[in-house]
C-alpha cells in the first residue's frame, strides 16, 4: 500500500510538470485533465483538499482563495451573485439594490448633492374669510401663489353653476395671505369662503398689455450621506482545518454564516442606521450612513387597534396621490402593522397563493387598492419591539445604491506573514443607500 501511496504522489507530480509544460507551449488550453487525474488520485494518497457537504466527514484543511486571482477570490460580478443567494427573502433592500441594478458610482465618501422641489399646486384656507369685490384669503402655503394666478375651490359653486374660480391679485403684506377677485362670483363678489376650504391652483392669467411675469424661484437644499465601510473576516485555525471531524464544519460553512450576518448587520444599517462620525480606539475616523427610515420626510399616522375599510382607503390614497412616483410600491411591515391591516376585508380576501409574488428572490403579497398596488413584505425580526409597529413605504425606482468600494473579498496571509497560524478572507463593501424624490416614500406609524 505504501508503494501505492508514493506511486500516486509521484504520478501526480510527473502529471502537473507534463500539464506545465504543454501551457507553455500551448498546447493545452486548460488543466481539466489534470483536474480529473487529481481528483482520482488525492484520495488515495490521503490528500488534504476535499469538499465535502454537510454531514460528511471531512479530513484535513480545506483550501481558500484562488492564489491566481491575485488575492481576490471572486470577481466582483460573480460575488455579488454569490450573496444575492444567501437568504435572500430576509434582507429585502440589501437583495433589491443588488438585483434591480439602480447603483451609482460614489467619488468620495460622501455623497448626495443639491436637490430641488415643485411648486405645490394645492392649499387649504387657514381661517374663514370675509365676502366682498376683492377678499383676503388666508392660507397655509402663501409662497405657492403668485400675482397671476387663478384658483378653484370645488366645494363651491359660481354664479354659472360651475366651480367657484379666483383670480390672485396679490399677496398679502401680513405673509400668509392673498388678495382675489372673483372670476365667476355672483355680481362679481367673492364670498365668504370656510376655514379648511381646499384651493387648488390653475394656470396664470396675463392682461394684452403686461409684458412681464412674475417669477416663482425655489432654493435648493443639499441633502447628504456618508458611505459606511461594511467589513467582515471569516478565520480557521491550520490545526482546526487538520483534525479529522465527525460533522463537515469547514472554512465554507464559517464563510455563509458569516456573510449570513454580514448581510443581515448590513440590512440593519440601511433600515435604520444614523449618518455620523466616531473614532475608533486608534484615534482613526469612521462613517456611518442614514438608513432609509431616517432619511424619510412623509409620513402617515394609522388607528393601530385596527383599520377600517375607510381608513385603509385613505391610508392608500396617501400613498400613492399627490406624488409622481410609481404605481407599484413595496411596503416593508412590522408585525403588529399587519395585525391593524388584517381588520380590512380587501386586505384579507386577496391573501391567496395566486397573489404571491417572488420578485428578485423576495416573497411579497400583492395586494391592488383603489389608487395602486402594493407589494407587502413582512419584515419579522427586523422590525422587532418598537418597530414592530411601523411600515415603509419604498418607490424602488427611487432607491439608488451609491458605491465608493464594490462588494470584494479579499484572502488575507496571516500564516505566511507571522501574524496568525490561520487561514481568512476579507468581505468588504463600502456604500450607502440614498432616498430620492422624498415624496414617493411613506413612513407608517401608529397615531400616539
Amino acid at each position: 500500500m505504501k508503494r501505492f501511496f508514493k506511486f500516486s504522489f509521484a504520478a501526480l507530480f510527473v502529471m502537473s510538470m507534463i500539464c506545465a509544460i504543454c501551457g507553455e507551449f500551448g498546447l493545452l488550453q486548460d488543466c481539466e485533465t489534470l483536474a480529473a487525474i487529481s481528483d482520482f488520485l488525492m484520495p488515495l494518497a490521503g490528500g488534504a483538499c476535499l469538499a465535502a457537504g454537510p454531514g460528511v466527514d471531512v479530513n484535513g484543511p480545506v483550501e481558500v482563495g484562488d492564489p491566481t486571482a491575485e488575492g481576490k477570490e471572486y470577481l466582483d460580478e460573480v460575488l455579488k451573485k454569490e450573496i444575492v443567494k444567501v437568504r435572500p427573502d430576509a434582507t429585502v433592500l440589501d437583495t433589491l439594490t443588488r438585483e434591480l441594478n439602480n447603483t451609482e458610482t460614489a467619488h468620495g465618501i460622501e455623497v448626495g448633492g443639491w436637490e430641488i422641489g415643485t411648486r405645490d399646486v394645492d392649499d387649504v384656507a387657514s381661517s374663514q374669510s370675509t365676502a366682498g369685490a376683492i377678499a383676503t384669503l388666508a392660507v397655509n402655503n402663501v409662497d405657492m401663489w403668485l400675482p397671476g394666478d387663478s384658483l378653484q375651490i370645488p366645494a363651491m359653486t359660481g354664479a354659472d353653476g360651475k366651480p367657484l374660480t379666483l383670480y390672485v391679485i396679490d399677496r398679502g403684506t401680513d405673509g400668509a395671505s392673498i388678495s382675489v377677485r372673483a372670476i365667476n362670483g355672483a355680481s362679481g363678489q367673492v364670498p365668504q369662503i370656510a376655514a379648511e376650504a381646499k384651493l387648488y391652483r390653475l394656470g396664470t392669467a396675463a392682461s394684452e398689455t403686461q409684458a412681464q411675469a412674475e417669477v416663482f424661484a425655489m432654493n435648493p437644499s443639499t441633502r447628504k450621506n456618508f458611505c459606511q465601510i461594511h467589513m467582515t473576516q471569516v478565520e480557521e485555525s491550520v490545526i482546526h482545518g487538520l483534525h479529522d471531524k465527525k460533522v463537515s464544519i469547514d472554512f465554507g460553512t464559517y464563510k455563509e454564516q458569516a456573510l449570513w450576518d454580514f448581510k443581515r448587520a448590513m440590512e440593519l444599517t440601511n433600515l435604520f442606521g444614523v449618518k455620523g462620525k466616531a473614532y475608533n480606539k486608534a484615534g482613526q475616523l469612521v462613517h456611518f450612513s442614514d438608513g432609509i427610515w431616517n432619511q424619510l420626510t412623509e409620513e402617515y399616522q394609522y388607528n393601530k387597534e385596527g383599520l377600517t375599510d375607510a381608513e385603509w382607503v385613505k391610508m392608500t390614497r396617501n400613498i400613492f396621490e399627490g406624488n409622481n412616483g410609481s404605481d407599484r410600491r413595496l411596503l416593508l411591515a412590522g408585525p403588529a402593522l399587519l395585525e391593524s391591516i388584517a381588520s380590512v376585508k380587501d386586505y384579507t380576501k386577496q391573501l391567496e397563493a395566486k397573489n404571491v409574488e417572488v420578485v428578485h428572490g423576495v416573497r411579497v403579497h400583492r395586494i391592488e387598492t383603489n389608487f395602486g398596488e402594493l407589494l407587502i413584505k413582512p419584515m419579522g425580526v427586523l422590525f422587532s419591539g418598537e418597530r414592530s409597529s411601523w411600515g415603509m413605504v419604498l418607490d424602488m425606482s427611487n432607491i439608488v445604491k451609491k458605491v465608493f468600494e464594490p462588494l470584494q473579498t479579499q484572502v488575507l496571509n496571516l500564516d505566511n506573514s507571522g501574524q496568525k497560524r490561520v487561514k481568512a478572507v476579507r468581505i468588504m463593501e463600502n456604500y450607502c443607500l440614498f432616498a430620492e424624490n422624498l415624496p414617493t416614500h411613506r413612513k407608517l406609524v401608529p397615531q400616539v
